[in-house]
């Protein structure tokens, strides 16, 4: 009975930590450490919450303790290794993956893993010639052909992509998670080779995989409810934290939307952190209902908000920034959902600033529908139509935001830093109140702390251009999404 209670919790505590709920996942794993100091399936969970939320101290922590038990386990060395990529710790992360195929020679998830982090480090020839003895043999397991196709593609070796990414897309019995991964290289290098309509059906076929339901009124709801518990008269009432740290900087917006590239220019600069998409403010508003002794959900709760909680909010979120650089004058949080939370930050941090990236509402829904966004936290972005109404969501908050709230606040183009990025990343340091950095222009030369990304191929070379407009190449296949849009000629969202 003991053993069946644990393996609940346990599959309790991984299904809250696949929804992002961290703060149960977290509950959950300390319950069953409890129970058993040395279980370290519950370690396990917690390090990825860690690794999740930008923690990698602690996920390094936590991963070393699931090593320690389980030394024979190959997996936790590959789950360290990633941490250590996300640290900008290439050498650290091979190590790993190393140690992992000492322990089980041949290990796909090391091979793969290993291959992949080599690429990365800009070892593309040392990454191909791991995994060229098992693609010629026909040996390779679905990781390692992901791996291969990912190195194809960027050589621009289309057909060898295509051909080993689709022998494993054919077998629906592989593993949801790399089958859709597979998919979606496929997808992109159909596009490379023209192929536009086997694109479009790689990319559908790619979100049917793990797609979850999603109801954009949901969303539609959960806007009213800000946009009236930040009315004007009551913003007028509402107690201000008393904080003047300029520390913090908010990058905002939806996926896709050039948010990677405008927070590499930025933390580019010696005197900016970029701390990645972490969730120290999020969790803010996730407890607030239970710190004020509330009745109310956020945001209904803002009305028993006092001075005092202003403060010890304030104060919370700061102390956790100052502690990931001591010596940075502006820290970067690039959770691009915190633009539902730009009332809220500007009542606790009233000397943030605010970065707001957009892009063509066109090709920022269709760069979120063929990219391999997470189906938990962005479940809107399987279907086109969901894009679109939910992008005219996030456009009616953003526009109450610049009406009702005085706080610094920077729109970011992408077209504009894509025409003219030494222009554009000069007003971006200026409206951080800092001195220009020639460094800004060159941040594809940075080997600083990078979390982990999509975008990471982008910020590892000069701005390009071939991204603007890439919505025109599927055209009435887009149909949907523009009837959702509503767009103009422009790409832009109606209201």
């Amino acid at each position: 009975m003991a053993t069946l209670r644990t393996n609940l919790l346990y599959q309790q505590a991984k299904q809250c930590l696949e929804s992002r709920d961290f703060t149960q996942a977290e509950q959950l794993s300390r319950k069953l450490l409890r129970r058993n100091k040395r279980d370290h399936n519950a370690l396990q969970v917690l390090g990825s919450c860690a690794y999740a939320k930008g923690d990698y101290e602690k996920a390094v922590e936590y991963l070393k303790q699931c090593i320690a038990l389980q030394p024979r386990d190959p997996l936790f060395l590959c789950h360290l290794a990633l941490v250590r990529t996300a640290e900008g710790k290439p050498d650290a992360a091979v190590a790993c993956y190393d140690r992992a195929l000492k322990v089980r020679p041949g290990f796909p998830v090391a091979i793969g893993g290993k291959a992949v982090t080599l690429e990365n480090a800009g070892d593309s020839e040392a990454a191909l010639a791991l995994l060229q003895p098992y693609i010629e043999d026909g040996a390779e397991d679905p990781s390692m052909a992901l791996a291969y196709a990912k190195l194809k593609y960027d050589a621009g070796a289309y057909s060898d992509a295509i051909d080993v990414a689709r022998r494993h897309t054919r077998n629906a019995k592989i593993d949801p998670v790399i089958r859709r991964d597979l998919l979606f290289i496929l997808g992109k290098t159909y596009e490379k080779a023209q192929r536009i309509d086997e694109a479009f059906e790689a990319f559908q076929q790619a979100n049917t995989v793990r797609a979850l339901p999603c109801d954009p009124n949901e969303l539609g709801q959960q806007i009213e409810s800000l946009i009236k518990s930040y009315s004007p008269e009551k913003l007028a009432n509402y107690p201000r934290a008393a904080t003047k740290s300029e520390l913090p900087v908010f990058i905002v917006g939806m996926p896709r939307s050039g948010s990677t590239l405008t927070e590499k220019i930025i933390a580019s600069h010696p005197q900016v952190h970029g701390a990645g998409e972490i969730t120290a403010f999020g969790e803010i508003p996730f407890s607030m209902m239970y710190d004020l002794g509330s009745y109310e959900p956020y945001p209904q709760c803002m009305a028993d908000l006092t001075q005092e909680w202003a403060d010890r909010f304030a104060a919370k979120y700061l102390e956790h920034i100052s502690a990931l650089q001591r010596d940075a004058t502006r820290v970067v949080n690039k959770m691009l959902s915190n633009y539902k939370y730009l009332g809220l930050i500007s009542i606790l941090l009233p000397r943030a600033r605010i970065i707001h990236t957009k892009r063509n509402a066109l090709d920022n829904c269709w760069s979120c529908f063929a990219e391999n966004l997470s189906p938990v936290k962005h479940r809107y972005a399987s279907d086109l139509r969901n894009l679109g109404l939910i992008y005219r969501q996030y456009e009616r908050l953003m526009e109450h935001w610049k009406e009702v709230l005085d706080i610094q606040f920077m729109e970011v183009q992408y077209e504009e830093m894509v025409a003219d990025p030494e222009g554009v990343s000069r007003k971006l340091i200026e409206f951080l109140g800092l001195p220009w950095d020639e460094r800004c222009l060159r941040f594809y030369e940075s080997s600083g702390q990078r979390a982990p990304t999509l975008s990471y191929q982008q910020v590892r070379q000069p701005i390009y251009k071939s991204a603007v407009r890439r919505y025109e190449r599927y055209g009435a296949l887009l149909d949907p999404l523009r009837e959702a849009l509503g767009v103009r000629d422009d790409g832009s969202a109606s209201s």
